[in-house]
């Protein structure tokens, strides 16, 4: 019975052993299913992280292709513009010097005014000259009409005495 009893307490030892190990285990059991659960949640979150940063490098590649879209768009505006500016800058050009051709026609015009408007002035100045001597010619014509006209008037008188004479004789 001693021994009995010996054993009995030894097989409480090992179950209360047991029971300390099996509680223990359970205890680790426990921790190890806390750190998976915690495990999974980063896996979870690491995987999130990776997805969003895979969204991110798509999103910076679409963001660079469409930069470089609009870098070729840009650069195709700029020769356009470069091309329309040089013609711009041509036809200035040729309007200044249709401008300073306008300008040096306008001065010539001017003196040709200028001169016409002399040249007017001295044409005015000959026609009264002129007019003043037709004056003095009307008036140099009349005065030998009137002497025309005594002379005639004289000499018919004159005739008429010799037509007499004659006829006297």
């Amino acid at each position: 019975v001693a021994e009995v009893e010996g054993l009995l307490r030894g097989a409480a030892e090992g179950t209360s052993l047991l029971t300390a190990s099996l509680e223990e285990s359970q205890h680790n059991l426990k921790q190890v299913e806390a750190a998976l659960a915690t495990q999974k949640r980063l896996v979870l979150t690491v995987g999130k992280a990776a997805q969003a940063r895979k969204m991110r490098e798509e999103e910076k590649t679409l963001l660079l292709k469409d930069a470089a879209e609009e870098k070729i768009r840009l650069v195709a505006d700029a020769a356009h513009l470069e091309t329309s500016l040089s013609q711009q800058t041509s036809i200035v050009t040729k309007l200044g010097e249709m401008v300073t051709g306008s300008k040096a026609d306008v001065i010539d015009l001017r003196q040709q005014m200028g001169a016409a408007v002399l040249e007017g002035q001295r044409s005015s100045e000959l026609v009264a000259e002129l007019e003043a001597q037709l004056e003095k010619q009307a008036a140099r014509a009349a005065a030998l009409q009137a002497q025309l006209v005594e002379v005639e008037v004289v000499g018919a008188g004159k005739g008429d005495r010799y037509l007499e004479g004659v006829a006297k004789t």
